[in-house]
């Protein structure tokens, strides 16, 4: 017994050595509880600022340890406040963690009971357990300086030839907007621009003839048809050009493997290879209850989109007015809208919206040059006088949240008192979270009125773009 006593003495002595790691890393880093202040307007109209608390443990932390960097892709909400903030770290077999001071080059010990002011970049740095390795980690919390739901107008600068134009229409291609419209000779222009600060002439193929062209999209590629030949680019300069064996009256847009025109006849036709052969597309079934009479003949927009639960599915929207006409204006009180699921597997035909189902509640007016274009996983449309009333002209933006089956105007989107100044105008977005209304006065008094560009944005909208700091 007095052996195995020993024995198990002996034991015990050799647990007690300390045993030590080089590792250096930070394995762990979540924020705790931090305090938001806001500013709000009272009744009276003057500001009051109050405080909240939330916890900020959900925010995804990431830690790159190629780089050393730690940081929150997914900004705090604006008002919050970083200076006071404790914090959970873990270090890999038991680095001892330490930040540099803000004000000295010394370091203080971190300690999950201390709060850390982080309303600057800090330096981290992790100490191996043996005393002999280092790695420094740059540490940064983003706040929004912006409010998610907020919306602000920036105005564009003045461009010559846009000053000038009449009969435009603008669309996106991958990262770049382009613009047609007459000049004041006449002549037809084709401008193209990545952010709506400058606008360049792009220059069209010999032969191309746009005195009665029509632009489009499909996908990323803009298809401009002059009424015998389609031409395509992806980055204004290189073109090609392809010949459809049916005239058409203007080209419509497209996704995938179908691009669609507006037919001679005025029915929707359709192109799988790229713009060579077409065909009348299939539309809701006549027998039951023809809507033809419901397709739009101007003032077209194609709205297409990739849907969001199934990568091979896309949802195309159509909207437009009836040509002016005596009937037609008593008729048709609403611009139309036309929807179409394009799918390989279970193809679908176009159908009408009716808008009669909620007595014309929730409807997008029938305007003069009325354009739409898609925005905040909606579409956005506006357009000059009404048909049937003496509302301002491109005074208001109308939101659609459901493909075009109702539409709700946007008054935190108030246009610029200027723009309704205009005389013709038309809208692009340029997927970045930002749209552009783009107007001509011809008879303003200034110069700098003549053209009107303005872009506008809603800070939520841009947070979700691959650019998340685009401005």
């Amino acid at each position: 017994m007095l052996a195995v006593v020993c024995l198990c003495t002996s034991c015990l002595s050799n647990d007690d050595e300390t045993v030590t790691y080089e590792d250096t890393a930070v394995t762990t880093f979540t924020l705790g509880t931090v305090r938001c202040y806001r500013t709000v307007k009272t009744a009276a109209g003057n500001d009051s600022t109050y405080s909240y608390t939330y916890s900020a443990s959900t925010v995804p932390m990431y830690i790159d340890q190629i780089n050393k960097r730690i940081y929150n892709e997914d900004s705090l909400v604006v008002g919050t406040d970083v200076s006071r903030v404790l914090t959970t770290i873990y270090t890999k077999n038991n680095g001892v963690a330490m930040f540099k001071n803000i004000a000295d080059d010394n370091w203080t010990l971190y300690s999950s009971a201390d709060s850390i002011d982080y309303s600057t970049q800090r330096t981290l740095r992790v100490v191996s357990s043996d005393g002999q390795h280092v790695a420094d980690y740059t540490v940064d919390i983003v706040v929004h300086k912006e409010y998610a739901d907020s919306f602000t107008w920036s105005r564009m600068p003045y461009d010559a030839t846009i000053a000038s134009m009449t009969k435009m229409k603008a669309v996106q291609a991958g990262n770049t907007m382009y613009l047609m419209g007459s000049d004041a000779s006449g002549a037809v222009k084709l401008l193209s621009s990545q952010d709506g600060q400058a606008w360049g002439d792009i220059t069209m193929p010999s032969g191309a003839d746009l005195t009665t062209a029509s632009i489009a999209t499909h996908d990323d590629t803009l298809k401009v048809y002059d009424g015998s030949k389609i031409y395509s680019t992806n980055d204004g300069i290189t073109w090609k050009t392809v010949t459809p064996a049916v005239a058409l009256q203007a080209l419509l847009g497209g996704i995938k493997d179908e691009m669609y025109a507006l037919g001679t006849d005025g029915k929707i036709m359709v192109s799988k290879d790229y713009g060579t052969t077409w065909g009348q597309d299939d539309m809701e079934d006549a027998t039951y209850i023809d809507n033809s009479q419901y397709l739009p003949t101007t003032d077209i927009s194609m709205i297409a989109a990739v849907t969001k639960m199934n990568s091979d599915v896309a949802r195309v929207t159509m909207i437009g007015n009836k040509a002016r006409s005596g009937a037609d204006d008593a008729t048709f009180k609403t611009a139309v809208v036309w929807n179409k699921v394009v799918d390989k597997k279970a193809p679908q035909a176009w159908t009408y919206t009716n808008v009669a189902w909620n007595n014309y509640k929730y409807t997008l007016p029938r305007m003069e040059n009325l354009v739409a274009v898609p925005y905040a996983d909606g579409i956005l449309a506006i357009g000059g006088q009404p048909i049937n009333n003496s509302a301002t002209p491109y005074s208001t933006m109308y939101y659609s949240p459901d493909c075009g089956a109702t539409w709700h105007t946007q008054t935190s989107m108030n246009v610029p008192t200027a723009f309704t100044a205009a005389e013709n105008a038309t809208m692009v977005a340029d997927g970045k979270g930002h749209f552009y209304i783009i107007g001509v006065n011809l008879n303003a008094a200034e110069e700098a009125d003549k053209c009107l560009i303005w872009r506008g944005k809603q800070n939520k909208v841009t947070w979700k773009t691959p650019d998340k700091y685009y401005e």
